[in-house]
C-alpha cells in the first residue's frame, strides 16, 4: 500500500466516530434534553402559580375597596353552611361576586320585567335567575342610574367570568387554570369546564372570621393546590 494510500486511510478513520464516542454523544444529548423537558415543566408550573396569584390579589383588593365604599363585604351565597369542605364548595363558588364588584343597572318597568345588567357586559339576569343559581336575592352594588351605583371602579375581562349551564345567563368569575374535575361546574356550552373562585364572607368557621374568604383550587401537575387570602 502506498504512503498516500495510507494517509487517507488514517485521515478516514481519524474522522470517524467510534460505537463508544457515539454512545457517549447520544447519551449528553438525551441528558441535555430531560433537563430541558424539567425546566420547560417547572416554568409552566411557576406560570400557573402566578396567574392564580395574580388574580388572588386582585379580588382581595377590589373586595376590599367595595367594603371602604359600600361600608361591608360583598355578600356570598347565603345557603352556605359551616367550613370550607367538600360538601358546599359548590356553594361557595355559585357567588355573586362578579356582580357585586363590577355593579349593575337595576331596571325595574314591571312585575316581571326587573333586570340587573352588568356593567362590564351587556347581558342582563333576572332576580329568580340570581336566587336560583347564586343563592342572591339581589345585587347590593346597583343602582337605576350608573352615576347612583356605590362601587363602580373595578372591571373584569371577559375570560375572567364564565356563564354556568342551564342558568339563563349568570356568570361567576373563574380561576385562570384548571381545577379537580369533580369540583368544577359546567359552562354554557358544554364544552369546558368552570373553576370557580370561592367566597365567604358570612359562615362562622371561615378562616378570616373578621372579614371574608376567598380561595381557589387548581392542579400543579398530578397534585391539587389550594390557595387563599389566609394562606398560600
Amino acid at each position: 500500500m502506498s504512503a498516500q494510500s495510507k494517509n487517507q486511510q488514517k485521515q478516514r478513520m481519524i474522522k470517524a466516530f467510534t460505537l463508544l464516542e457515539l454512545l457517549v454523544v447520544i447519551s449528553i444529548i438525551g441528558l441535555l434534553a430531560s433537563l430541558v423537558t424539567g425546566m420547560s415543566g417547572l416554568a409552566s408550573r411557576k406560570m400557573r402559580d402566578y396567574r392564580v396569584q395574580t388574580e388572588l390579589q386582585k379580588l382581595i383588593t377590589a373586595i376590599e375597596n367595595y367594603k371602604l365604599q359600600v361600608g361591608y363585604y360583598p355578600p356570598d351565597n347565603p345557603t352556605i353552611y359551616g367550613a370550607q369542605n367538600s360538601t358546599n364548595w359548590q356553594r361557595l363558588g355559585r357567588n355573586a361576586l362578579l356582580y357585586e364588584l363590577s355593579g349593575c343597572i337595576f331596571s325595574n318597568t314591571g312585575p316581571s320585567d326587573a333586570t340587573f345588567r352588568i356593567l362590564t357586559k351587556s347581558e342582563t339576569v333576572t332576580p329568580t335567575q340570581l336566587k336560583t343559581t347564586l343563592g342572591a336575592e339581589g345585587v347590593v352594588n346597583s343602582a337605576r342610574r350608573l352615576r347612583d351605583v356605590p362601587f363602580r371602579q373595578f372591571s373584569f375581562k371577559s375570560s375572567e367570568y364564565k356563564e354556568i349551564k342551564d342558568s339563563g345567563g349568570v356568570s361567576i368569575l373563574a380561576v385562570p387554570v384548571e381545577g379537580l374535575l369533580s369540583e368544577m361546574l359546567v359552562d354554557v356550552n358544554s364544552k369546558t369546564t368552570i373553576n370557580p373562585w370561592r367566597y365567604d364572607s358570612s359562615s362562622t368557621n371561615r378562616h378570616n372570621p373578621g372579614g371574608f374568604d376567598i380561595s381557589a383550587k387548581y392542579m400543579v401537575g398530578r397534585t391539587n393546590k389550594e390557595v387563599g387570602n389566609w394562606k398560600n
